[in-house]
């Protein structure tokens, strides 16, 4: 088997895929699982049981390590990435020959460049909302601390609660 951009391989026959699949709705693995999974590029039917068993270490180690025998072995490593509510929007993965870099090596690292990934997501999807909250929270700061009225980001001043009109 042979790998190149674009190309098409099963869910199932991928770190990402596996990645994937792990976080996804328990609907979408139910209707995956119940149809026959193959191997590849060997052709060896997968067990439900054991594709089961497979994407709940997915889950819990936040890896996918996925073996492929070619000419030498090939490794895929993925690791979840995270949208701001806690699901995963995508999967980070890298495909090596196994004797560049050992698989337990590779995954610290995928799996820390994902949190990283995961971390800045939470914090632009943040970012759009804390925005609002810090022209009001300075505001009331600023005030207190030098008895200036609030003012927005703009310098425009900002009625307190309480203040006539």
């Amino acid at each position: 088997m042979q790998y190149r951009v674009g190309g098409r391989l099963p869910l199932h026959s991928t770190a990402v895929g596996l990645v994937l699949l792990a976080f996804a709705p328990s609907g979408l693995q139910e209707d995956f699982l119940a149809r026959p999974m193959y191997g590849e590029p060997d052709h060896v039917l997968i067990p439900p049981k054991v594709m089961c068993r497979t994407l709940a270490d997915v889950r819990r180690e936040r890896l996918a390590v996925y073996r492929r025998q070619e000419q030498e072995v090939i490794v895929a490593v993925a690791a979840p990435i995270f949208g701001a509510d806690d699901s995963v929007a995508a999967a980070l993965g890298v495909l090596l020959p196994e004797r560049v870099a050992p698989p337990r090596r590779l995954g610290l690292a995928v799996r820390t460049a994902a949190q990283g990934i995961s971390r800045e997501l939470l914090l632009v999807y943040l970012d759009s909302y804390v925005t609002i909250s810090v022209i009001s929270y300075r505001g009331s700061c600023s005030a207190g601390a030098g008895g200036r009225k609030p003012a927005d980001h703009a310098g425009n001043a900002v009625p307190r609660p309480g203040d006539r009109r």
